[in-house]
């Protein structure tokens, strides 16, 4: 029994140490267990701050988005000397001054009231590559109400950075087609070809262009016929502000955009921007992916002074012999050949074929335009509305090329141009026949000439009949609507009296009217009534390309690019800006 009594005692000192040693490992692996748990909380307490750091960069970078869309920044007026970098670069200064007075900029701001712990700040640097550069910080931090220096607070848990470059708009809203006149002829795609603006974060921008809600009207109206109700296919989308909510309540002049029934929602209704269920079996407005605009997309073809100031200056090109870049040259012909090389080309009825501007006879010092066409009453189309304009046709076959293409005057393509870049037509647009390529770039239909006017007595105006010589060309004299002959009366105004046979009046000229010396004259550019006629293009797409446009701006040179840009201008002096960059970043010391 003692031998008995002895192994139980030593059982019970082992049972005894066994427990201690399942304590032990218990509060072993509570002990773990809860740094485990701890480390896990801490874990996804900084994914959580680090998530919350990001929301707020990107919050604060939507911000910026909308205040600066919402803005009007005016730059340092162009003066004469200044380069297109030196004008660049007020513009760009512009957008720094501007962001600089803003509040995000002095401290960081709280992104909401129930998340006061996170904030966002706007770091603005100087223009570098014609972009400004903004850096905003997304903080999540402790509470505490002190900041540094900069305004960011001082206990940061986490920091995330979204860095944006923002640029001057130099072209980017263009389409397809864009038509600055009155639309006197529209004859549209009977195909199944596209016409397709560039697609941005998944929607697609206008393929059409136009400068009104009335021009607009007529495009739609024509491509789903004459004797249909535009409310059963089209809506039309007003930008936000405009004050209306369709086709019916918007006036002539709203801006806004004509879509395809199928590819709009809601009420109010909203551009979806999915073709996926848009098909010409229902709706012949499907070909046109991103519909048809009542807002031209760039201010330069509201402005048809400034529009010829641009277009001088790009026909008028000479080569830069400061580099070794030979394709600057505006290069004039007479006709539309079938293979254009890359560059810049102006076809006119001014010049032989094989004299080129600045080469052969015709130099930049000897005249202070080009030629552009003066309004002639006596010289309209049968319509009535459009001038008779020189017509250029490809003789036959498909049309091919890149750079930029500018034609004075109307054109016929017997094909769909297999071209990649911008043409200019300053007159009528005509597709007859199919093709074998897309066109990508953008086509600007711009006819324009100078209207000599008269205030009659009653204060309306009339255009002045310009006369010629029939042998030699040479301006003559202007007459009044009822053949009347114009001259310069003794007070400085116009007048019908030829004047005293001692002492007769001087005859008006252009240059008299130009320089605003005669009374109830003016000079006036305007852009004139457009034809568009795409019915023979053939199933081949027209695809807007912003990239393309910028290989096309390669061919400028400094003038005709700073023409441009001036021309990039609202009506207050005011610039867009629009973002180029983006990316996001993660500061590992936050």
């Amino acid at each position: 029994m003692n031998r008995g009594f002895g192994d139980l005692k030593r059982q019970s000192g082992a049972a005894l140490i066994v427990t201690l040693v399942l304590l032990v490992v218990a509060l072993l692996l509570g002990v773990t267990g809860f740094q485990n748990a701890r480390n896990e909380e801490a874990m996804a307490g900084n994914q959580r701050a680090s998530n919350l750091a990001m929301m707020a960069a990107e919050y604060g970078a939507s911000d910026f988005w909308h205040r600066v869309k919402g803005a009007s920044i005016v730059p340092d007026a162009l003066e004469s000397g200044d380069t297109v970098d030196q004008y660049m670069e007020k513009i760009l200064l512009a957008l720094k001054g501007w962001a600089e007075g803003q509040d995000f900029v002095s401290s960081c701001v709280e992104v909401d009231i129930s998340l006061s712990n996170a904030c966002y700040r706007v770091n603005v640097s100087s223009p570098s590559d014609d972009l400004v550069s903004i850096l905003v910080d997304g903080v999540v931090h402790s509470g505490d109400a002190d900041a540094d220096s900069d305004g960011t607070p001082d206990e940061v848990i986490a920091r995330r950075q979204v860095s944006m470059g923002w640029g001057a708009m130099l072209g980017e809203a263009l389409s397809p087609f864009n038509l600055t006149g009155v639309i006197a002829d529209y004859d549209g795609i009977n195909s199944q070809a596209d016409v397709s603006g560039e697609e941005v974060d998944g929607y697609l921008n206008p393929a059409i262009s136009v400068s009104s809600k009335a021009e607009a009207e007529k495009i739609v109206q024509d491509i789903i016929g004459d004797s249909k109700n535009i409310n059963d296919f089209a809506v039309f989308v007003p930008e936000t502000g405009q004050g209306c909510t369709g086709h019916d309540d918007c006036g002539p002049d709203t801006e806004g955009v004509y879509h395809a029934k199928d590819v709009v929602t809601g009420d109010p209704a909203e551009y979806e921007g999915n073709y996926d269920n848009c098909t010409t079996a229902n709706n012949d407005l499907c070909n046109y992916k991103g519909g048809i605009a009542s807002e031209l997309g760039t201010p330069i073809l509201y402005n048809p002074e400034q529009f010829h100031v641009f277009i001088n200056a790009l026909v008028r090109q000479q080569d830069d012999t400061s580099t070794a870049d030979d394709n600057e040259a505006s290069k004039w012909t007479n006709n539309v050949a079938q293979d254009f090389g890359a560059g810049v080309h102006f076809v006119t009825d001014k010049v032989a074929e094989d004299e080129y501007y600045g080469q052969d006879g015709f130099v930049v010092e000897d005249a202070d335009d080009y030629g552009a066409p003066v309004y002639d009453p006596d010289n309209l189309q049968e319509d009535g509305q459009r001038l008779s304009r020189p017509l250029f046709e490809v003789g036959s076959g498909n049309f091919s090329g890149s750079g930029v293409l500018i034609v004075d005057g109307d054109v016929e393509f017997k094909g769909n141009p297999e071209f990649d870049g911008l043409i200019i037509v300053m007159g009528d647009y005509t597709i007859d026949g199919s093709g074998n390529e897309p066109f990508t770039g953008a086509i600007i239909s711009a006819p324009y000439s100078k209207h000599y006017e008269y205030e009659a007595a009653d204060g309306t105006w009339g255009d002045l009949n310009p006369q010629y010589d029939s042998t030699t060309g040479e301006f003559l004299h202007f007459e009044t609507a009822d053949g009347s002959k114009v001259y310069v009366g003794s007070d400085g105004g116009w007048t019908t009296e030829p004047g005293a046979a001692d002492s007769p009046n001087e005859l008006a000229t252009m240059d008299m009217i130009e320089g605003e010396e005669v009374g109830g004259l003016v000079a006036n550019r305007t852009f004139d009534p457009v034809g568009l006629d795409v019915s023979g293009g053939g199933n081949q797409d027209y695809n807007y390309s912003y990239d393309s446009l910028l290989t096309a701006f390669e061919y400028f040179n400094g003038e005709s690019l700073l023409a441009w840009l001036v021309g990039q201008a609202q009506l207050d002096g005011s610039y867009e800006y629009g973002l180029a960059t983006w990316s996001e970043k993660v500061v590992i010391d936050g």
